[in-house]
């Protein structure tokens, strides 16, 4: 078992589950799942208050392992048995590796743009 310490970068709902996703200190994605993949309920992401993850704010989340699925493989499955921590202190990420540079996301649409564009 490991712990996770991230800064909430998505809270999305579809079908009453959530999809809880942010980066770590290293400015990786981190997506955080049950076994296979699977979104969480809302039990499975608050903390002991009741609270939620918002946007911008850093938690600290127990994971059992790595589950990369090929199309996503910043998949982490949680710990259930523990609730989420809202944390004070900051993530201590430099914000520029928040930003994602993924030249190749929409195809050929984008090979007009130089580096600086972005």
């Amino acid at each position: 078992m490991a712990r996770k310490k991230i800064i909430c970068l998505a809270n999305s709902r579809k079908l009453q589950k959530h999809c809880v996703a942010g980066k770590d200190s290293d400015g990786n994605w981190i997506r955080l799942v049950n076994p296979g993949g699977s979104e969480l309920a809302l039990e499975d992401i608050i903390n002991e208050r009741g609270e939620q993850p918002k946007l911008l704010e850093t938690w600290e989340i127990e994971v059992i392992r790595n589950e990369p699925l090929y199309y996503q493989p910043e998949n982490w499955v949680i710990d259930s048995r523990y609730y989420w921590k809202k944390s004070e202190e900051p993530i201590g990420i430099n914000f520029r590796k928040l930003r994602d540079r993924p030249w190749t996301l929409f195809g050929d649409e984008v090979d007009y743009l130089t580096k600086e564009d972005l």
